[in-house]
């Protein structure tokens, strides 16, 4: 994680475990008195008191107006709130708030609760001028079946792999999805560092990916058990 701490804005894809990571971020920046702001450019659980006591919804506009007026270290903000979820920003509006905290970090897509995923056309939704983008997997992925109850969108997955549908996902398929020019990697600014977590136990993923023919887009791999 300490690779991510000097960054202006980092923008977390993929699965297993963005939405804690990106509030085990914050308090970094936090714990040293560095003012960050979370949001999101899809959806989110409402955070508990115990990952962000500052939530704040309301019209970008405003919400703004307010930071300025009341500022905090750690602040959660959302467009709204529906179904128990915060509703966020187009990612040009996210980027915009990073002028309003030394740091910003945006989940940028949803996995369902999966631990690793494949993107659909319209994801991840990440601004041009991010300057660092997070892949999140769960490292619990490897050894699942290539299904809909471990996998999100497992046919699109299945057909960037090359792997069939029901087999056991390995360290190779999640490297060769997250680096396939149609996969994790296809939304990444190019001008954007671009890192990878692995959460949980590794089992082989980072070998994977820094033995991938591609690995030299990546900043690192970095693991959170």
């Amino acid at each position: 994680m300490n690779e991510l701490l000097g960054y202006s804005d980092v923008w977390l894809i993929g699965g297993g475990g963005k939405t804690t990571f990106m509030f085990g971020l914050a308090a970094e920046w936090a714990a040293r008195e560095e003012s960050v702001l979370c949001t999101t450019t899809t959806r989110i659980l409402v955070p508990t008191r115990q990952q962000c006591e500052d939530v704040r919804v309301d019209a970008l506009e405003d919400l703004v107006r307010d930071l300025r007026l009341r500022p905090s270290v750690a602040v959660t903000v959302a467009r709204r709130i529906e179904g128990g979820k915060c509703i966020g920003f187009g990612a040009d509006e996210a980027l915009s708030l990073r002028s309003e905290a030394r740091h910003l970090v945006v989940e940028a897509d949803g996995a369902a609760g999966r631990p690793v995923k494949a993107h659909a056309p319209h994801e991840p939704v990440i601004a041009s001028e991010a300057s660092c983008v997070v892949a999140v997997v769960g490292g619990w992925c490897v050894g699942a079946p290539l299904d809909a109850q471990h996998v999100h969108r497992p046919e699109r997955f299945a057909a960037l792999s090359g792997r069939p549908m029901g087999c056991a996902v390995t360290a190779q398929d999640v490297a060769n999805v997250v680096l396939h020019d149609e996969g994790w990697i296809r939304a990444v600014p190019k001008a954007a560092d671009f890192f990878v977590m692995v959460t949980g136990r590794d089992p082989g993923i980072r070998s994977a990916l820094e033995a991938h023919p591609r690995s030299g887009r990546m900043g690192g791999v970095m693991l959170q058990g």
